[in-house]
C-alpha cells in the first residue's frame, strides 16, 4: 500500500498524487473511494486503476490541513505589511 493526497477530485475521476513523490499521479473513478474529498490522505493499494482497498489517514490529513493554514496566514500577515 502507498500513501496519496487527494489533489482533486473531478468529472467523477480522483486525481491522486503520490505522496513520497508528487510527480507521480494516478487517476481512478471516485466512486472507488467513497467518502474523500480533495486535500485528504489516504492510504491505498491500487492495481492499474482500480483501487483495491484504502483508508482515509485522518491524523495526516488533520496535520497538513492545518500546516496549509498556517502558511496561508503568515502569507496574508506578510502581505499586508
Amino acid at each position: 500500500m502507498a500513501i496519496y493526497t487527494v489533489d482533486s477530485v473531478e468529472d467523477g475521476i480522483a486525481h491522486l498524487l503520490l505522496r513520497e513523490n508528487e510527480s507521480i499521479s494516478i487517476h481512478v473513478e471516485a466512486e472507488q473511494l467513497p467518502g474523500i474529498k480533495e486535500g485528504d490522505i489516504i492510504e491505498a493499494k491500487v492495481t492499474g486503476r482500480k483501487v483495491t482497498s484504502f483508508k482515509k489517514l485522518e491524523k495526516q490529513t488533520n496535520n497538513a490541513k492545518a500546516y496549509a493554514r498556517e502558511l496561508m496566514q503568515k502569507l496574508m500577515k506578510k502581505n499586508q505589511k
